[in-house]
């Protein structure tokens, strides 16, 4: 058996403890040989809790409760090992040890606890008749019941466990995120992930869900700005916390947020999911904005270089180049700082490349076509593609890009608009996937 384990566990080492592992190391465990149990925890159960609570809820369900117990002696700390532990000493008619390992579960760590056997759920209640004011009980039993869609009763669970003790923070994030989804209540979502962060002000999760809601509440950008840069070390811990810091330093019309929004992207290793390219997008905005201030002081070397900056994909993002790739964009500013520099050829040469992408409709990109043609000379060729953009932005409607769309073209003929950042965005995206013919 011992042998059979040893080969099963070198097949697979990161194979959860299945049934036929569970059989294998039972058989140890009942032999009277100590080392090869020993074997068998370091190889099969590697020091893992969870591999011994599989194990020692088989036994249970035999009723083979002092060999549970056991079992999870065996185990290293863990708040469900000494429920459990508790609940077969109780059904073992040990209360006095069952009320000990009760105890030892209640003041044990909260992170990362979240029990989904219904074994558990059976030693989470047995702990609460025996202690119906232990706040981690109903903390992981809430966890539970939640996972097992009886959230009504998690919900509870989670209310009772952030009254019994205001000071655990899992439990009042637990009741936002409740109040957030379950009970569609916003408002009381928002304050309750403010307490939550007030308590703990070093838990990125829950800075994170505390501006997911403040953004659906139409919290104003700048308290939200404020509440991250008052948690600038809670903010490093997470990239989606750090793009969203960066999103408001773009939005900012400080320069020096510019730079900050650029020296992260610069500096940070960003782990981005495949397809994902919305860090590019921070990135190409804001060398493209600083470029633009360079350029507006005619410090042209300053704005060539930011410009170029745009160009690229920082292996640091994790963003992969797309295949064809739309350059319009970042090629106009190239273009009109050398234009404003005198230097036409240079110009010329990135007019003509915006002028080589083939589109399949008009977007974001014929946009930047027409002032290329512009800028050649080609008045007529201007005058059709702000035409087919002007089109292409009526028949998209009240939507965002439509609506972006049609700003370009009026602010280009002369009339006063409002650009907004989102919708370019977004704009940017439709035109790039058009482009690349890929839907990322």
């Amino acid at each position: 058996a011992l042998e059979a384990a040893q080969r099963a566990m070198e097949a697979d080492p990161m194979h959860f403890l299945g049934g036929r592992e569970k059989l294998l190391a039972m058989r140890a465990l009942s032999s009277s040989d100590t080392a090869a149990w020993d074997q068998v925890w370091r190889g099969v159960m590697r020091a893992e809790p969870q591999n011994f609570l599989e194990l020692a809820t088989a036994y249970g369900a035999a009723g083979l409760w002092p060999d549970a117990d056991a079992v999870l002696a065996l185990s290293p700390a863990h708040p469900m090992v000494s429920y459990l532990r508790g609940y077969y000493r109780e059904l073992s008619g040990d209360k006095t040890a069952a009320a000990r390992f009760y105890q030892e579960a209640a003041r044990g760590p909260a992170d990362y606890v979240n029990p989904h056997r219904l074994e558990e759920l059976d030693a989470l209640q047995a702990a609460l008749r025996a202690n119906p004011r232990d706040a981690r009980a109903h903390l992981f039993l809430g966890n539970l019941l939640y996972s097992k869609q009886r959230r009504e009763e998690g919900y509870d669970h989670w209310r009772q466990a952030a009254s019994l003790d205001p000071q655990l923070t899992l439990a009042l994030r637990n009741v936002a995120w409740a109040e957030r989804y379950l009970k569609k209540d916003l408002r009381a979502s928002y304050d309750t992930y403010r307490k939550a962060l007030d308590l703990n002000p070093a838990d990125p999760r829950a800075l994170l869900e505390t501006d997911q809601v403040a953004e659906s509440l139409k919290v104003p950008r700048a308290e939200r700005f404020a509440l991250f840069n008052r948690h600038l070390d809670t903010v490093r811990q997470r990239d989606d916390l750090t793009a969203r810091l960066i999103d408001f330093q773009l939005k900012s019309s400080n320069p020096e947020d510019l730079k900050k929004a650029q020296d992260t992207l610069r500096t940070r290793h960003f782990h981005s999911w495949e397809g994902r390219y919305g860090i590019h997008d921070s990135w190409v905005d804001a060398n493209q904005r600083l470029g633009d201030l360079a350029l507006a002081r005619k410090d042209y070397k300053s704005a060539l270089d930011y410009f170029k900056l745009a160009c690229d994909y920082p292996k640091n993002l994790e963003v992969a180049q797309r295949t064809p790739d739309l350059r319009a964009h970042v090629f106009w500013n190239l273009a009109k700082t050398h234009l404003a520099m005198g230097d036409k050829a240079a110009a010329q040469d990135y007019l003509k490349k915006i002028l080589s992408e083939k589109y399949r409709r008009a977007h974001l990109g014929t946009f930047y076509q027409a002032l290329a043609r512009k800028a050649l000379g080609d008045e007529a060729g201007y005058k059709k593609d702000l035409a087919a953009l002007e089109q292409r932005s009526r028949d998209a409607g009240s939507s965002p890009i439509g609506q972006h769309l049609l700003a370009l073209v009026q602010q280009e003929r002369g009339q006063k608009v409002t650009l907004d950042s989102e919708a370019g965005r977004a704009a940017l995206r439709e035109a790039q996937i058009d482009f690349a013919r890929a839907h990322q």
